[in-house]
């Protein structure tokens, strides 16, 4: 029933379908508007995934598309409009392009139609990323290539000038301190408890979720499925608890705290739960060594963050194996 409901929550479209920001190694920056304009901010966040557009009330910004076509506009009283003729409608809705509708005609008048409001928008910008299947290759100062995005403030004509960078990838440390937390976990489950360990994962996994997936503008695919794993992990782990608390556990065959430990540790809540877990950080693997990270976070601590997950998880389940071969044993006996 979780996971079902997960799946439904997943699959409410969002307003738009551009893909959501992925941990890479390069990252966009907007150098300066020229002229530069008052009340007008163009950025590149999560990385080189998204340009964001952000305008003052009384002035009209109007993004062109790749034909030079109006692409994006934002109203003096901050209505955001989308030229639905326009091709950079298709081509933008996922990373390395998209599917230009048949109708789009970068040479038709504009079609506006309103997608938001505040006067700020965002969206891809193939111009400001790589576009290509092979690697980039970067000069000596880390530049991989030079753009620009041009833009019209209140009929006047603005252009963003800006870099891609490939970015150094970190030392993997967050590989060893993986390694590390899974031995120690394995070691201190009698001493501070599984569910408590499981607690403590279960709750940073729902932290840098919530950080990575924030980062995306809601004009972004971004679907929240870690976000739901990890709060599913967390309730599965208030179960087993909740289970614990119902059963107190008998001496039978072995000291009380491993009889205990091994009777928490086949719960199939608790199963649930670290199942749930692994499969969170299996799929942020990339999130361990990956040069640029997309969060509202600092890189570092959704890099450890996803280590110590990974190493509690791994820990517990080595946790449960040598618990499933003594209980086997005492059972024999």
């Amino acid at each position: 029933m979780l996971l079902l409901a997960v799946t439904i929550w997943n699959a409410s479209p969002p307003p738009a379908a551009a893909d959501a920001a992925e941990p890479g190694g390069t990252e966009s920056v907007i150098d300066r508007l020229v002229p530069e304009p008052d009340g007008v901010s163009l950025t590149a966040i999560a990385g080189d995934a998204f340009l964001e557009l952000s305008v003052d009330p009384g002035r009209e910004v109007v993004i062109l598309g790749y034909d030079e076509e109006p692409y994006l506009r934002v109203l003096p009283d901050g209505t955001v409009e989308q030229n639905s003729l326009s091709p950079a409608v298709g081509l933008n809705e996922g990373r390395y392009g998209g599917d230009i509708g048949v109708l789009a005609d970068s040479s038709a008048e504009p079609r506006w139609v309103v997608i938001g409001d505040g006067g700020r928008t965002a969206w891809h910008d193939h111009r400001t990323h790589w576009m290509l299947e092979s690697d980039p290759v970067a000069a000596p100062d880390g530049v991989i290539q030079e753009f620009d995005v041009p833009l019209e403030v209140d009929g006047e004509r603005v252009l963003a000038e800006g870099r891609l960078l490939l970015v150094d990838d970190p030392f993997p440390w967050a590989y060893l301190v993986a390694a590390a937390l899974a031995v120690a976990t394995y070691f201190l489950v009698p001493v501070l408890g599984a569910l408590n360990l499981l607690w403590a994962s279960g709750l940073i996994a729902v932290i840098l979720s919530w950080t990575s997936w924030t980062v995306n503008p809601v004009e972004s695919a971004a679907k929240p499925w870690p976000l739901g794993l990890a709060l599913g992990a967390l309730v599965l782990t208030a179960v087993a608890q909740w289970r614990k608390s119902l059963s107190p556990q008998g001496k039978v065959a072995a000291p009380g705290e491993q009889s205990r430990t091994i009777s928490v540790l086949t719960d199939p809540f608790f199963l649930g739960a670290v199942a749930a877990l692994t499969g969170w950080w299996v799929f942020r693997w990339p999130y361990f060594s990956a040069a640029v990270i997309p969060s509202v976070a600092p890189v570092e601590l959704e890099r450890l963050g996803s280590a110590v997950v990974c190493g509690i998880t791994v820990g517990l389940v080595v946790r449960v194996v040598v618990g499933s071969s003594q209980r086997r044993i005492v059972e024999a006996s």
